[in-house]
């Protein structure tokens, strides 16, 4: 399975280093978007992979596909995080939490 749609957002053209209030709103919409597609993506990982007991991963076509969005969402991610309007960064704000919150869990149940 290959998903672009994340690569797409990062190469539209889409200016995400100016803060610049014409494109304000669309910036906003996809830092909303970008938080909602990782939510989900964490909270499958954490369903799927971390709640299992053994630390050991299966390197699968299902893992391989969730690294791939995976690697697809952090550079978009970072770039929203590091906006400089509140309301882009503050909008991924939820996703870095539980960034952090399913790192801990790796940790604790050894992952990491």
């Amino acid at each position: 399975v290959e998903l672009h749609f994340l690569e797409r957002i990062l190469n539209c053209g889409l200016d995400f280093d100016t803060v610049d209030e014409t494109h304000i709103n669309v910036v906003i919409k996809v830092a909303e978007l970008i938080n909602a597609i990782g939510q989900e993506l964490l909270i499958y990982w954490e369903e799927r992979y971390i709640a299992r007991t053994s630390n050991i991963l299966p390197m699968n076509e299902e893992v391989s596909s969730f690294m791939i969005v995976l690697q697809q969402l952090v550079p978009l991610f970072f770039k929203c995080f590091a906006y400089g309007d509140i309301d882009v960064s503050g909008a991924v704000v939820p996703l870095a939490s539980r960034f952090v919150l399913a790192l801990q869990k790796e940790i604790t149940i050894g992952c990491i």
